[in-house]
């Protein structure tokens, strides 16, 4: 009796200490708390040394005398409380100073799970390109704005200036700017951190294609919370995430193999995955071959590709044409430098956000006043190619990039043109 009233009195001492835990680490997470500038400039401090220690090539875009002259003005700066996001925003100026698309901020866990109580967003959803952005969505019925209107402006502010903030605060590898536009690109809705604030209302000037002339509409914020029930209704049903999944055209003569990550957790399934699909492909004698790999960012381990590798023996000897885009980054960017270098497939879309070369290893650290995370990376791979730099991604043979039209109809502009290839 005695035992499992000792063990009843354990059980719930740990689950209290868990809850009070909890507790404290929400607690503080608040998003309207003023950090003090002593409490700001230890954690910039911490960041600049966890960058100086960690990162690989820190100093290969900008020589160590220009860094630390910027890191010191940044450091001086720092003379007034802030809340957490107008920290995380001056932060992320200098982080992307590394050039690394491994290394970047992120706000302190649970932050928008309050944030998104208290502040109010722009119910839109832009597609970036070329410094311009576009109505792609909208989630008030009531909008007078034409879905593909070009936004101009939000409360006076000039859109180029919100995409530059955007780019300015945004990680990515070298000088690409494919990657950081598909990130942008990624957000479901909303302008932040290209627009810092939270206002009730937004004032935006816009222009429709079909007549170019600068109109104005004040639009009221929606709550997280407003936005995701308004989103319900565009969600498709029968949507399922596969990681990667085979298609044939029998009246085309035409395999589509579309991977979705490169290559999950899932290593050994995959690999049976391809040997059982290009077995298919070649006693059906399949004669082309589209890969579509427009998603997948990255994978997970390295270490049985540090040698030569056979080719297998159903190896596909047909046309092959591989569609990609700026969000290609980490190790499709590996991929893609193999793709270029042994000219295995005529590549079509735009500049892939990742190169023959990246960084790795990433380690997290929490600051220790704001709780921002600093994702660092501490290694570099590379493919065995030559020919390419590390300023820029890995350049499609067709550059061909998708239209805001072709986008709100759902239209894939890239499977239709090479499917007219291979049609021809």
């Amino acid at each position: 009796m005695r035992k499992n009233k000792a063990i009843f009195i354990i059980i719930f001492l740990i689950v209290v200490v868990i809850i009070c835990q909890l507790f404290l680490k929400q607690s503080t997470y608040v998003p309207d708390k003023l950090f003090t500038a002593k409490e700001l400039r230890q954690d910039f401090l911490k960041t600049r040394k966890i960058l100086e220690n960690n990162n690989p090539t820190l100093y290969y875009f900008h020589s160590e005398e220009i860094l630390d002259r910027y890191f010191d003005d940044i450091a001086a700066s720092i003379d007034t409380p802030m809340f957490v996001k107008d920290f995380f925003i001056l932060l992320n100026r200098v982080v992307t100073k590394a050039n690394c698309g491994h290394t970047y901020l992120e706000l302190p866990e649970g932050y928008w799970e309050k944030a998104n109580k208290i502040y109010k967003h722009i119910p839109l959803k832009f597609y970036f390109q070329d410094g311009r952005a576009f109505v792609l969505e909208k989630y008030n019925e009531n909008l007078a704005i034409p879905l593909g209107a070009e936004v101009l402006s939000v409360n006076d502010l000039a859109m180029s200036e919100i995409i530059n903030n955007f780019l300015e605060m945004t990680s990515s590898d070298g000088l690409n700017q494919t990657y950081k536009y598909a990130k942008m690109n990624r957000k479901s809705y909303g302008l932040f951190p290209g627009y810092p604030d939270f206002p009730g209302s937004y004032k935006v000037v816009y222009t429709a294609k079909k007549d170019s002339i600068e109109k104005e509409v004040v639009v009221e914020a929606l709550t997280h919370q407003q936005i995701f029930e308004s989103k319900i209704g565009q969600m498709p049903t029968d949507w399922e995430y596969v990681p990667y999944k085979l298609n044939i055209i029998d009246s085309l003569n035409t395999a589509i193999l579309t991977v979705e990550n490169f290559v999950d957790y899932r290593t050994k399934e995959f690999e049976k995955y391809l040997a059982d699909r290009f077995e298919s492909i070649y006693e059906n004698k399949i004669q082309n071959l589209i890969i579509d790999v427009r998603i997948p960012p990255h994978v997970l381990g390295y270490w049985s590709l540090k040698k030569t590798i056979e080719p297998h023996p159903f190896n596909f000897k047909g046309n092959v044409y591989v569609l990609m885009d700026g969000g290609c980054f980490s190790t499709t960017g590996h991929f893609l430098s193999m793709v270029k270098h042994h000219r295995w497939a005529t590549l079509i879309g735009e500049e892939s956000g990742g190169s023959y070369i990246c960084n790795g290893c990433v380690e997290n650290f929490t600051l220790p006043n704001t709780k921002i995370i600093l994702h660092c990376a501490r290694c570099v791979y590379r493919t065995n190619v030559h020919g390419f730099t590390r300023e820029r991604g890995i350049l499609p043979d067709i550059e061909l990039k998708p239209e805001i039209e072709d986008l709100i109809k759902n239209k894939d502009t890239l499977m239709e043109f090479v499917l007219k290839i291979v049609k021809r």
